[in-house]
């Protein structure tokens, strides 16, 4: 009987490992899983980022560009004159060149 006992307790205690092993290696696959899809999701998000950045370097450089390009006139005509005023923008500076001519 005691013999019997143990060997039932055994096979109990054998069954239990079995599954517990099992749960074991689905929580390991789970894990796998979460690592790889949040990985996936890091390279996603660092290339949105980069695009971004591109995107946005891409952007400063053309307002540069265009500040510096930028010519911006006005006419005003009194007094017999008509005078121009060339407005050049460039890095937080100001350029304001008057040409008159009269009329």
């Amino acid at each position: 009987m005691y013999s019997d006992e143990c060997v039932r307790v055994r096979k109990e205690m054998d069954v239990e490992t079995e599954k517990l092993q099992r749960q074991k290696e689905g929580l390991n696959a789970k894990m796998l899983q979460t690592e790889k899809d949040l990985q996936l999701a890091l390279k996603a998000e660092q290339q949105s980022h980069e695009e971004d950045l591109e995107r946005m370097n891409k952007e400063k450089v053309r307002l540069e560009t265009e500040s510096k390009e930028s010519i911006h006139s006005g006419i005003c005509v009194s007094n017999n004159l008509s005078c121009q005023c060339h407005l050049e923008v460039e890095e937080k500076s100001f350029r304001c060149q008057f040409v008159c001519i009269a009329l």
